[in-house]
């Protein structure tokens, strides 16, 4: 059973996009939130260091890390739907008449979808 903080997880207005991150002058590096918004659920571009405790920042480009907390946050939707194609219920493959791919009662075209969406949360492209 995963512990896991349950999805969406949703990005903070910074790291929707490079051009959102620089219209905005807070400061605030950003966020992945959980999908209630209730909680972060990790931060993205700085860290406090043990030593000192004063925050530095990686020497990653601000683009990388935007594209990290993307595919940081299309993490569930990822995670569910392998579970869903593992599950040995639902992975039995077949073709009927009009030669559409079935899995019990999860249609393989369903699967595509969600997969392309979920890469497409990945990547920050939208849908």
């Amino acid at each position: 059973m995963s512990k896991h903080t349950l999805g969406p997880w949703k990005l903070c207005h910074h790291l929707e996009s490079i051009e959102k991150d620089k219209s905005c002058g807070c400061g605030y590096r950003g966020g992945i939130w959980s999908g209630c918004g209730e909680f972060i659920v990790c931060e993205i571009g700085g860290s406090l260091c043990p030593n000192t405790g004063e925050k530095y920042f990686p020497e990653v480009e601000r683009e990388q890390q935007i594209s990290d907390a993307h595919l940081i946050a299309a993490a569930p939707e990822l995670y569910e739907l392998l579970l869903e194609i593992l599950d040995k219920e639902k992975c039995v493959i077949y073709s009927n008449a009009i030669g559409k791919v079935r899995t019990g009662s999860v249609c393989f075209q369903d699967w595509e979808l969600r997969a392309r969406a979920a890469i497409a949360k990945a990547t920050g492209e939208k849908t």
